[in-house]
């Protein structure tokens, strides 16, 4: 039980104590939301008031608006940034900031692009330059889509919860309670509740999983050429398998009677590289260089009105406790005449 708490709170190094890196995150994360509500609470509370045309002065009504977008203001800005901590790594934020002093090379660079006929633009992603290798290839963005809809989703479940308990509460005090916004009220708590823990849940999975980087020699792909790859997983977990595949996807778009359908299905695997019975530690990430040769007369990456071809890195990762998680980073695959 001693060795938990001392794991639990972190370990002791000279005169400091570092903490553990998850109960920060926790403890950040609450703190924001409670200044959300705080600054929440104080300004409908303000407002109510000013409807019921209460005595107030103007004094007092300026400071409860100062104070209520203050506590907003921090509460939203530190949330955001302790979510965009979880979801980078801290080489991928030093690589963010350098990027800002090499803006001037990804004119160079997108002056020096090659045009082909329906064949995707690879200028931006010489943009992302990496750390160990030349290039950082940028992973698609649906789950942190997802991840930053939840965050909405749950701040806007939890401030109109506020201020329905507040109209309930205030109907009470008038010793006239409004029934049915009282069932109202309770029903979206529970809600509420639901997604919150849901929220929490998914925030506990991004702390466990970390942020994914894939690095490559050269961009773009070319069939019957070798590429050097670097792949780091952070986390804390134990992977089962960790499994990287280069895939290529065919997209088509046709009418079926009146409706308009979409079909994408994935047309060749290869696989590059798998491990199996991996631990990843807090600060130790999984990484791993490998190399592979894009076989010869694949399919080179094609964009037109109703068909498109293209070509990803595909990472799928089978944790124990978490159920299998895919992460993918699209390439650009030129014809093979292009060197």
């Amino acid at each position: 039980m001693r060795d938990r708490l001392s794991r639990f709170l972190g370990k002791k190094k000279g005169n400091r104590r570092s903490g553990s890196p998850q109960w920060g995150i926790f403890i950040d994360v609450f703190v924001s939301v409670s200044l959300v509500l705080a600054g929440v609470i104080l300004l409908v509370a303000t407002s109510t008031l000013l409807v019921q045309q209460q005595q107030l002065g103007w004094m007092s009504i300026f400071a409860r608006v100062v104070f209520g977008l203050l506590f907003l203001g921090f509460g939203v800005y530190n949330l955001l940034k302790t979510l965009w901590l979880i979801g980078t790594s801290a080489e991928r934020r030093g690589a963010i900031v350098s990027l800002a002093r090499d803006v001037e090379l990804f004119n160079e660079l997108g002056s020096e692009e090659p045009s082909y006929p329906n064949v995707p633009s690879f200028a931006m992603m010489k943009r992302f330059k990496g750390l160990r290798l030349a290039f950082r290839l940028p992973s698609q963005g649906f789950a942190q889509m997802g991840f930053w809809a939840n965050v909405a989703m749950t701040l806007t479940f939890i401030v109109v919860s506020t201020i329905l308990v507040m109209y309930c509460v205030q109907s009470i005090q008038e010793s006239n309670p409004r029934w049915i916004l009282i069932v109202l009220t309770v029903i979206h708590l529970s809600a509420t509740v639901f997604q919150f823990v849901s929220f929490i849940r998914i925030l506990i999975r991004s702390t466990a999983l970390g942020p994914s980087r894939m690095e490559v020699s050269s961009v773009p792909f070319s069939p019957g050429e070798s590429f050097d790859v670097f792949f780091s997983q952070s986390g804390r977990l134990f992977m089962k398998l960790v499994d990287i595949e280069l895939v290529c996807f065919e997209q088509a778009t046709f009418n079926q009677g009146t409706d308009i359908r979409t079909e994408t299905r994935a047309v060749y695997r290869q696989r590059v590289f798998r491990q199996r019975g991996v631990a990843i530690q807090a600060g130790e990430p999984l990484e791993r260089q490998f190399d592979f040769e894009v076989p010869k007369g694949v399919m080179h990456s094609f964009v037109s009105d109703n068909n498109q071809v293209h070509w990803k890195l595909v990472v799928t990762c089978v944790a124990k406790g978490w159920p299998k998680f895919e992460r993918t980073f699209p390439v650009v695959m030129t014809p093979a005449t292009v060197s």
